[in-house]
């Protein structure tokens, strides 16, 4: 079995993969695949190679410190299904990870 640690993200002042910061960027951030995100598969995947990808829909402010933070137009990899409502993932290109809701993504076909 694998052991995530979850670390608890935030907005503010974040460095984007492309060395912007989130507070001075106002297109979508381009989030180059990290050696992580390669390896994220069969957790969820079942059969398949290819990690799941999401694009967030819209701003999520965690409640909680195993949260993740989002902004609308982020991608997040899944790591694992928590609940229906709740998956954990990483958002792309960066360590930053957590729980967040399922109704703030749409998935990626890959």
């Amino acid at each position: 079995p694998s052991t995530v640690a979850i670390l608890p993200a935030t907005n503010d002042g974040r460095e984007l993969g492309d060395g912007q910061s989130s507070q001075s960027s106002t297109s979508s951030p381009r989030h180059p695949v990290t050696r992580r995100d390669s390896y994220i598969y069969e957790r969820i995947g079942g059969e398949t190679n290819d990690p799941i990808i999401c694009n967030v829909l819209y701003d999520f402010t965690p409640e909680n410190d195993d949260e993740l933070a989002l902004r609308a137009g982020e991608r997040v990899v899944v790591d694992r299904q928590v609940s229906e409502d709740w998956w954990e993932g990483h958002v792309l290109g960066t360590d930053f990870e957590g729980l967040f809701p399922t109704n703030y993504i749409e998935l990626l076909k890959t």
